[in-house]
């Protein structure tokens, strides 16, 4: 439930009032201003002030400085001041979700110590070989073969520095147009 403190609700009302005076027909300004207490039933004592705030200061499009708002006006800006602090809690609530998660993050990475890493190679090495052990020998044979390609294609280098070098060169050799190194003059 919205706090609502309805000295301080009034006294905003009277600084708006003074700096954009009610218009020359509202005959009694108490009856004004229970009209506006009544457009701004429901709401926040932060909520209304925000929105007087933004009245007396001239950030509310269409609106005089002259005269008081009128009260649709007032509610008008009342549900988007809602709006806009609504916004603000859900994109303050996604950034605190964004570094909760850079923490863990940052603890995750800290965490990978060597030590810890070789538990988890370990664990691995065993979980590996309790597999293979379930295998038949054809099986384990084929997935040998399939790992040492594996291991050899992750083995060669794939760097600049390699592709510059003499070797590499010459495995293209057989796939170029041309001689490279002029062997065949």
């Amino acid at each position: 439930m919205p706090t609502y403190d309805p000295q301080k609700v009034t006294q905003a009302f009277l600084r708006l009032f003074a700096t954009s005076p009610l218009p020359a027909s509202s005959n009694d300004p108490r009856e004004a201003l229970r009209a506006y207490l009544e457009v701004c039933e429901g709401y926040s004592t932060d909520t209304i002030e925000e929105t007087i705030r933004r009245f007396r200061f001239g950030k509310v499009a269409d609106h005089n400085k002259s005269f008081a708002p009128p009260e649709p006006m007032v509610g008008r800006e009342l549900a988007r001041v809602v709006e806009d602090n609504l916004k603000w809690r859900d994109l303050h609530v996604t950034t605190r979700k964004q570094l909760e998660e850079r923490r863990r993050d940052e603890e995750f990475q800290a965490s990978k110590t060597p030590e810890s890493q070789a538990r988890v190679r370990e664990m691995m090495n065993r979980a590996v070989d309790n597999l293979r052990s379930q295998m038949s020998p054809e099986e384990r044979e084929a997935a040998d073969k399939r790992r040492a390609m594996h291991l050899r294609a992750s083995d060669k280098p794939s760097d600049v520095a390699y592709r510059d070098s003499e070797d590499y060169k010459r495995r293209l050799v057989p796939f170029s147009a041309g001689d490279l190194e002029g062997r065949d003059d």
